[in-house]
C-alpha cells in the first residue's frame, strides 16, 4: 500500500511539473483611442519618458489581462504609449512593466 501511495505522489508531482501555458498578446498600435505598446522597438516620433508603470495580478489572471489594465491606467494618465514592455512573474502572479511616454509636438 505504501508503494502505491509513493507512486501516485510521484506521478502527481511529475504531472504538475510538466504543465505548460502559452499566451499570445496582440497589439493594435496606430489606434488613436488606445495607448500604443512597444516591446522591442521605439516609436519613430520624438518623445519624453514621463512615468514608470508596473502592474501585477493574482494567480488566476493572464499577462494579457494585466497589460490591458496597465494600458487603461496609462490612458487615464494621458500617456501616449508604453515602451520597453517586460513580462514576468512574481511567484505565480503575472507582472508587466514599462515606461510611459508622451509624444513631442
Amino acid at each position: 500500500m505504501k508503494k502505491i501511495r509513493i507512486l501516485a505522489f510521484a506521478i502527481m508531482v511529475f504531472s504538475a511539473a510538466s504543465c505548460v501555458t502559452v499566451q499570445n498578446l496582440q497589439f493594435n498600435n496606430g489606434n488613436e483611442k488606445q495607448v500604443d505598446i512597444y516591446m522591442n522597438t521605439k516609436p519613430e516620433k520624438n518623445f519624453n519618458e514621463v512615468a514608470f508603470y508596473g502592474a501585477s495580478a493574482s494567480l488566476f489572471h493572464s499577462h494579457k489581462r494585466v497589460l490591458m489594465r496597465l494600458r487603461e491606467k496609462a490612458k487615464r494618465d494621458g500617456i501616449d504609449a508604453i515602451i520597453d514592455i517586460k513580462f514576468g512573474y512574481t511567484f505565480w502572479w503575472p507582472t508587466v512593466y514599462g515606461v510611459g511616454i508622451k509624444y513631442k509636438n
